[in-house]
């Protein structure tokens, strides 16, 4: 707690590798968020929704308390809202209501966005590309940047190959299918400058 017993609470809500930061509530021990975050899961059972409390502070953030939820539960009832009790403390709980969408074939669905919440995912498989050309007197160590959105994600660097092979997968959420571009840059991690743009 910060001077006078208040605190500046925030959330740090993962799943797996995705991770999403809540913005912070200042001087407020019981505070309101009102925030959506989107997460792609891949394995039930297997993966947990995890939700981690801290106090921001100036120097080093407190550790206010955790929670656990198992996604088998979700996907099961579909809608959870509920409070849940922190772990790693003494009190306080977290109101959380969590659902769980399931992907549609129905093409229609993509125009209907009153939400603000994504309409699609895209997933791109990056595989390789051929006769990439050369910037300098060797062949090129190129990487890939893939943005939609305000999303992006940088490939593996493949060194000193015209012919790189990255076999990677990417997944993006889509708000606006009519809207919204992917955009490929591929580039030399040594110098720093773009071999192609797509």
């Amino acid at each position: 707690l910060g001077l006078g017993g208040k605190s500046d609470p925030y959330a740090k809500v993962s799943i797996g590798l995705q991770h999403c930061r809540s913005r912070t509530i200042y001087k407020n021990l019981n505070p309101t968020w009102n925030e959506v975050f989107e997460f792609m899961v891949y394995e039930v059972p297997g993966q947990d929704l995890e939700v981690d409390l801290y106090d921001e502070d100036t120097d080093k953030d407190d550790f206010l308390g955790s929670l656990q939820i198992c996604l088998g539960d979700v996907m099961k009832n579909r809608v959870v809202d509920e409070w849940f009790a922190l772990n790693d403390t003494t009190s306080g709980r977290l109101h959380l209501r969590l659902e769980w969408l399931s992907l549609l074939t129905d093409q229609e669905a993509l125009t209907e966005n009153d939400s603000g919440l994504s309409t699609a995912i895209l997933v791109v498989f990056l595989e390789n590309a051929c006769n990439l050309p050369n910037k300098a007197s060797r062949d090129p160590s190129s990487y890939v940047k893939l943005t939609v959105g305000k999303k992006t994600f940088t490939s593996k660097t493949c060194p000193h190959s015209k012919d790189p092979v990255w076999s990677q997968v990417f997944s993006f959420f889509v708000h606006s299918v009519a809207a919204e571009q992917l955009c490929l840059k591929v580039l030399d991690d040594e110098l720093e400058c773009a071999l192609g743009v797509l």
